[in-house]
């Protein structure tokens, strides 16, 4: 048991000496929905309630179901929604 401890953390060291921190760090995007509440629409939660558990979960087949969720999402104006986030985090990163 040992042996086995002592391979993990010497693989937990490795990945962390790996990591890399994002220009985003400390960009909270949680307040995109405060800023700007009209961008997330019912018809996004609906699409997201009834389809990331079964994603989540998978229980679906990702080859049809994930670009049925993708399309779904756009047409209900995620890309309006990723289109503010962006702008917020290239104005945070100007500041």
């Amino acid at each position: 048991m040992q042996i086995g401890t002592c391979v993990y953390l010497d693989k937990m060291e490795l990945m962390d000496h790996k990591l890399e921190i994002l220009q985003q760090n400390g960009f909270d995007s949680c307040q995109l929905l405060a800023w700007e509440p009209s961008l997330w629409t019912e018809e996004n939660a609906r699409i997201l309630k009834k389809m990331l558990p079964s994603m989540a979960s998978g229980s679906i087949d990702p080859e049809t179901k994930i670009p049925e969720f993708l399309s779904r999402l756009e047409s209900a104006g995620v890309n309006d929604i990723i289109a503010e986030k962006q702008a917020q985090i290239e104005a945070w990163k100007a500041a």
